[in-house]
């Protein structure tokens, strides 16, 4: 690998009930297309991308935290691999996803303020 590689970053969450969400996984799947694209490299589907967060997800389930306690941080990556070194495409290419339990990015948790927007000055 000579730095071919690109990556995207979501979370899953517990809700009360116990579920799991994800928030718009096929957002994150046609962003790490778009770039695949642009760096010529092979990217899965979209359903691919999707499914394969599922699974890892569900496998990884017991690590995301009880809801309000944070989140399972969820990275995709994509890498250029084989056994070649220089300045060229890679030979193959490889799409793995780690996944980390992280607590909540605002100490206190969300603080959200109300907003009004106006479109007309």
């Amino acid at each position: 690998n000579y730095g071919q590689g690109l990556f995207e970053g979501l979370k899953a969450y517990r809700r009360q009930d116990g579920n799991i969400l994800l928030f718009r996984p096929e957002e994150n799947a046609l962003r790490l297309r778009m770039g695949a694209e642009r760096m010529c490299m092979p990217a899965p589907t979209v359903e691919q991308f999707v499914e394969a967060v599922k699974v890892t997800v569900l496998a990884n389930k017991r690590w995301i935290p009880p809801p309000g306690k944070g989140s399972l941080y969820i990275r995709p990556l994509l890498m250029g691999s084989g056994a070649v070194l220089g300045v060229a495409l890679a030979p193959e290419y490889t799409f793995l996803i780690y996944v980390s339990p992280v607590g909540n990015y605002f100490k206190e948790g969300l603080a959200p303020i109300n907003l009004v927007i106006e479109t007309e000055l």
